[in-house]
C-alpha cells in the first residue's frame, strides 16, 4: 500500500510505503488491558455524572419550591411593589432634574 502525504509548506509530495504491522501476544495483552481499564473509567464517569444530574434535580426543585413560596408570600409581594414603585417616583425625579438642568 502507498500513501500519498502532502507537505503543505513545499508542494511536494511524499509516497510512503504502508505495510501492515502484526502485534507481538504481549502488545495483545496490553491492549486488552488498556480496553479493561477504559471501560472500567466509562463505567465510574457514568455513575458519576447521573448522580451529578439527580442532585443538580433536586436542588433545582428546592429553588423552584422556595421561590413559589416567596412569590406567594404578601409581605414579599407588598415589599416588591414598594421597590418598584419607590424606584418609579426616584427615577422620574431624576429624569425631571436631569431635563431642567440637563
Amino acid at each position: 500500500n502507498r500513501v500519498r502525504r502532502s507537505h503543505k509548506a513545499s508542494s511536494t509530495y511524499l509516497w510512503v510505503d504502508m505495510k501492515p504491522t502484526q502485534s507481538a501476544p504481549e502488545e495483545s495483552s496490553a491492549m486488552k488491558k488498556m480496553v479493561a481499564y477504559a471501560e472500567v473509567a466509562k463505567q465510574k464517569t457514568s455513575e458519576k455524572l447521573e448522580a451529578a444530574k439527580l442532585s443538580i434535580a433536586s436542588k433545582a426543585k428546592v429553588a423552584k419550591d422556595k421561590a413559589v413560596e416567596l412569590a406567594s408570600d404578601k409581605t414579599v409581594q407588598v415589599t416588591a411593589s414598594s421597590v418598584a414603585g419607590g424606584a418609579a417616583i426616584v427615577g422620574t425625579g431624576g429624569a425631571a432634574t436631569g431635563l431642567l438642568l440637563g
